[in-house]
C-alpha cells in the first residue's frame, strides 16, 4: 500500500466537503501560510549567549522540579462531586 503524500491527502478531503466548508478550509490555510510573516523575528543565538552561566543553579534545580511536575496527572481531578 502506498502512502499518498499529504497534499494529496488534503485535496482528497476538500473534494468531500461543501463549497462554504472549503472556503473556511482556505481561510483557515491562509491564516497559517500568513502566520510566519507575523511573528516578530527572533533573537540570535549568539546574543543570548551572553547570558550563560546567569542562573543559580538552585534556582535551575527548582525550575527543574516544577516542569516535571507538569508531567504529572491526576486522573480524578476532571471529576466533579
Amino acid at each position: 500500500m502506498t502512502i499518498a503524500p499529504t497534499r494529496d491527502l488534503i485535496m482528497s478531503q476538500l473534494d468531500r466537503l461543501t463549497p462554504d466548508q472549503q472556503k473556511q478550509a482556505l481561510d483557515y490555510i491562509t491564516t497559517l501560510a500568513d502566520s510566519d510573516e507575523s511573528l516578530p523575528p527572533g533573537t540570535p543565538g549568539a546574543v543570548l549567549a551572553r547570558f550563560i552561566g546567569s542562573i543559580s543553579k538552585d534556582d535551575l534545580n527548582l525550575m527543574e522540579e516544577a516542569i516535571r511536575d507538569c508531567d504529572t496527572v491526576d486522573l480524578n481531578d476532571w471529576q466533579t462531586t
